[in-house]
């Protein structure tokens, strides 16, 4: 665990001081007892109420470094949806895992594309950051609302459903005519 929170204070330490969480390493069928049905991917790990879970049969490198961050993330963020929340954690987890010259896995390709396609249309890494780790008031979705394409309302909307290129399309930069 040392190392992921090495990997962690590296890559984020200027907006988390990252700490030791509660850690337990257990079996699939027990990480399914957790899910309640929540999803029906396989997971590698899962965080909950503070507390770090992964799957001994089968996490991968970036695992760790991924339940550590949801476990800081600030419950402000939460309000946005587990779409956005994976979203941002996987960012986070690649970011990191880069930095410290490991390569990472990838677990949520099609959430970290809408954080991706966020961040090429202007919204600033610091603010995404600030958001994620510190809270405070949800100024992402009036940032979209002045800045891109759709409105928050139908980004977010194209986000819960899954519906991936629609969301990605409603987030590029509105382009102004003279």
């Amino acid at each position: 665990m040392c190392s992921s929170l090495r990997l962690l204070q590296a890559a984020h330490g200027a907006f988390q001081v990252f700490t030791a969480k509660e850690l337990h390493v257990i079996d699939e069928t027990a990480l399914a007892a957790l899910r309640n049905g929540e999803t029906e991917r396989a997971l590698e790990g899962l965080a909950r109420d503070g507390k770090a879970y992964i799957n001994r049969d089968g996490a991968s490198l970036d695992t760790l470094v991924h339940e550590l961050l949801h476990c800081h993330a600030h419950e402000d963020f939460h309000q946005l949806g587990k779409r956005w929340i994976e979203g941002a954690t996987e960012f986070f987890t690649i970011e990191a895992m880069e930095k410290g010259g490991l390569t990472p896995t990838h677990s949520y390709p099609e959430e970290e594309g809408v954080l991706r396609a966020l961040l090429a249309s202007g919204y600033s890494l610091e603010s995404l950051k600030i958001f994620y780790f510190q809270g405070g008031d949800n100024t992402l979705s009036e940032w979209i609302d002045r800045h891109c394409y759709r409105s928050w309302k139908k980004v977010n909307e194209a986000v819960r459903h899954g519906d991936w290129p629609r969301a990605r399309y409603g987030l590029r930069r509105k382009t102004r005519f003279l």
